[in-house]
């Protein structure tokens, strides 16, 4: 079974929205497109126009090459061809929507009336990379304990928990692919329904806007006693941090952050007709 695209690979009915644009040492391309609204019905990569194979997008000239841009997911509440589209109305508190807020980007697909097909992907354009990249922050929290912390695994899973320093609010620009936080941060923000436990270690997923001067206070209650650290992750696109928590009676110890490059989304064909 495919899991959802902001895994590693597309589900059915997945939406992007496509784009044409001009490269900054190109000549104006003559075919206009802006933000359609394309759709992987099986879940498999492959993309056609929501409107059907008499929508979407068509070459103008026999001998022009085409640029593309695509963003995911589509934003429902914007229309095709309306300019620049920036989403300002998604809050990452609710984690059970990460569907909605895992915020893709795709530059740098190109095709012809002759070769129609557009392919996301860094295979078959030269030397770019035009792959589905997440554009958001992945914060990873990895929570255990041991026999000699004081705790039993149960006491830990049954435990609250909260986050502090984080902002909700942001924006997504779906022509440049940019992901900023806004507003004021967030105390006291409950992450425990975002846990899952296995094999006594919870792990907690969270998916977040890019920001920056961010120093986070994670707490933990645990039979009635509150356990507080410091997280400093430097929250940048596309990076996923991970830190190793061990709740102990003596004190939260917290590993240094491990950083790594987030998983590019699969699939990366479009069929224009």
């Amino acid at each position: 079974m495919l899991t959802r695209a902001f895994g590693q690979s597309w589900e059915a009915n997945d939406a992007i929205g496509v784009s044409v644009y001009t490269p900054t040492d190109g000549t104006p391309t003559l075919t206009q497109y802006t933000n359609m609204h394309y759709v992987t019905t099986a879940g498999d990569g492959n993309f056609t126009h929501s409107g059907g194979s008499s929508s979407g997008i068509f070459f103008q000239d026999a001998d022009e090459t085409v640029y593309f841009r695509a963003y995911y997911p589509f934003d429902e509440d914007s229309q095709e061809n309306n300019g620049e589209v920036t989403i300002t109305d998604v809050r990452t508190d609710n984690q059970s929507d990460q569907k909605n807020f895992d915020f893709m980007f795709a530059m740098g697909a190109t095709a012809s009336k002759n070769s129609p097909t557009v392919k996301f992907n860094d295979t078959d354009n030269g030397t770019t990379d035009a792959r589905f990249k997440h554009r958001m922050t992945r914060l990873v929290l990895n929570i255990t304990t041991d026999t000699g912390a004081g705790f039993t695994a149960d006491q830990v899973a049954s435990g609250t928990y909260t986050l502090s320093g984080i902002k909700h609010n942001g924006t997504f620009n779906t022509q440049n692919g940019t992901a900023v936080a806004t507003g004021e941060v967030t105390d006291n923000w409950e992450i425990t329904d975002y846990i899952s436990y296995n094999n006594n270690i919870g792990t907690c997923s969270l998916i977040l806007y890019p920001q920056t001067g961010t120093s986070l206070t994670f707490s933990a209650t645990i039979d009635g006693q509150t356990y507080t650290g410091t997280l400093t992750p430097a929250f940048a696109a596309s990076t996923s941090y991970s830190y190793d928590i061990s709740i102990q009676k003596t004190g939260l110890v917290i590993s240094s952050g491990t950083i790594q490059d987030w998983t590019n989304g699969k699939g990366d064909i479009i069929i224009i007709n």
